[in-house]
Formats: structure tokens, C-alpha cells, sequence
């Protein structure tokens, strides 16, 4: 893994299940033509977020992959993979409730381009796949420490 460099483009790719959530960043190298990964983000889905729907999930996995390198992304353009095309349409959905609107009005922030490419065409296929369905294996994000303050109000029901 190499570190994430402001002056290249950066690609995210996403993925969700309902026992976890997970993306890839990755980058061109030095080279221009060989692609590094940057870092891989995994969270595990609460038991409530278990209920909600393929397009809600990929949603949270967009805005927790947003907001673990929030401070690099905020000054950087972003090309997001996703195999889900409600979310790459996100500027035509209408949020159904509250967590929707939270979730896109905070991913709303970010300039980024949104791809969307079926099924096992993004660009990590099988680290996205593989961070969210191993996520079972970890511990779910403990949304009541003082210190997750913000991802609570933005993720919770």
C-alpha cells in the first residue's frame, strides 16, 4: 500500500452486505499506469441496519468510507465505483426519510464523479466484496462513545 497523494486523482470503490460495509482507495502510481491501493475501509452493519435496503447500504458504505479520510477527500475530486445505480444517481433520488437525507446531504459535500458499473466490474471487485462480507468478524462501530458523536448524528435512525 502506498500513501494517498493529493496531486492524482483518487478512485473509491464501494460495496455493501447486510453484515458489513466496506471500500478500497486506490491510486495511480508513479508511473501513470500501475494502480495502488491507498487503503481499505470495513465496518460491520448494526443489527438495525441488517433491515435496510441493497441501495440504504451502499449509501452508509459511501458516507463511512467518506468520513474515515474526510479530511483528504474534502480537498480532493473523487471517481466512486459502485454497483448500485440508485446510488449513482444519487442527484435525481429523493431521500425516503431522515437517514436518507443526513446521509446524502453529507456525501453532497464531497466532489466526486459517481460510476456505476454492474455487478463484479468495479474497479477491487473482490477486496470490496470480501471488506464487507468479513466484516462479521469485527466489532460494530460503538455509536455511543463520546468521540463518534458526529457519525451518530449523521448514521442513526
Amino acid at each position: 500500500m502506498q500513501p494517498i497523494k493529493n496531486d492524482r486523482p483518487i478512485y473509491l470503490s464501494i460495496d455493501a452486505s447486510t453484515i458489513g460495509v466496506g471500500g478500497a482507495v486506490s491510486q495511480f502510481g508513479d508511473d501513470a499506469k500501475s494502480v495502488h491501493e491507498c487503503a481499505y475501509i470495513s465496518f460491520a452493519t448494526t443489527d438495525t441496519q441488517r433491515r435496510w435496503n441493497a441501495y440504504q447500504l451502499e449509501f452508509l458504505a459511501l458516507g463511512l468510507c467518506l468520513r474515515q479520510y474526510e479530511t483528504v477527500f474534502l480537498q480532493s475530486y473523487l471517481t466512486v465505483f459502485t454497483d448500485n445505480a440508485v446510488v449513482a444517481a444519487i442527484q435525481n433520488y429523493k431521500p425516503l426519510n431522515n437517514t436518507e437525507r443526513r446521509l446524502i446531504a453529507y456525501i453532497s459535500q464531497f466532489s466526486m464523479t459517481l460510476r456505476y458499473l454492474p455487478g463484479r466490474k468495479t474497479q477491487s471487485p473482490t477486496v470490496c466484496h470480501a471488506l464487507a462480507k468479513t466484516s462479521k468478524k469485527r466489532t460494530s462501530l460503538n455509536l455511543f462513545h463520546p468521540r463518534n458523536y458526529m457519525i451518530r448524528s449523521l448514521f442513526c435512525l
